[in-house]
């Protein structure tokens, strides 16, 4: 016989970093949805002005016909972004697992394309970063146009680091959205039992009209 689990070990099963996953979920869900606004105003200072938040200007070595199909992609993966972050802090809110799917599903992806673009910059979701914008903005910092080969070794260790990082956070929010998940879920399932087990017909089937003339001499009988 399978022995229930205390309220204590029921309520540390569902806490990550002494917070409730149902909170962390909430948490994550309000900063993507506020990247997805960040990345929106950096690609439209992208597009007005040539250069982004930070003032670099990444995409101006690609041709036109390129540079619109990668800024499009852009916006419609912000777009995405931000749908699925509202899908899911609505789903958490209103105790609805399946909400919560579209934005497991596109961190999923963007874990696997942060490491592909560690072969292709191209790869990577609005946001990612990869070495050669790595590069870039510390030669922008520096105002050096070349590096030396220790320091160039210096920055590949501290992308290496902060990259890691990186993956690692968002295996983190897989992670912490998953468990959420399988909260909400069992939450519903929980309510439905209870609201069967407590669930009473009031309807009784009433005689017809002719059914009940003749069930009257029966009366009169007695």
């Amino acid at each position: 016989m399978i022995a229930k689990a205390s309220p204590s070990e029921s309520v540390e099963r569902h806490l990550t970093f002494c917070c409730h996953v149902r909170t962390a979920s909430m948490v994550i869900g309000v900063y993507y949805l506020l990247a997805s606004v960040m990345l929106c105003v950096d690609q439209i200072l992208d597009v007005a002005y040539g250069k982004n938040i930070c003032g670099s200007a990444y995409k101006e070595q690609l041709p036109a016909k390129e540079r619109i199909i990668d800024v499009t992609t852009d916006f419609i993966l912000i777009a995405v972004l931000f749908i699925s972050s509202l899908h899911m802090l609505y789903g958490i809110i209103k105790f609805r697992e399946r909400l919560l799917l579209s934005f497991l599903l596109l961190q999923c992806l963007d874990i696997f394309l942060s490491v592909l673009s560690l072969f292709s910059p191209s790869w990577g979701l609005p946001g990612t970063i990869n070495y050669d914008k790595a590069v870039m903005h510390w030669q922008k910092l520096s105002g050096k146009k070349e590096f030396t080969s220790n320091e160039m070794t210096k920055l590949f260790i501290i992308f290496t680091v902060i990259f890691t990082l990186c993956i690692l956070i968002k295996v983190y929010v897989v992670n912490c959205v998953i468990r959420c998940y399988r909260f909400i879920k069992a939450h519903a399932e929980e309510a439905r039992n209870v609201s069967c087990k407590y669930d009473i017909n009031p309807m009784i089937k009433l005689p017809s009209y002719d059914e009940a003339l003749m069930m009257a001499p029966a009366y009169k009988k007695v």
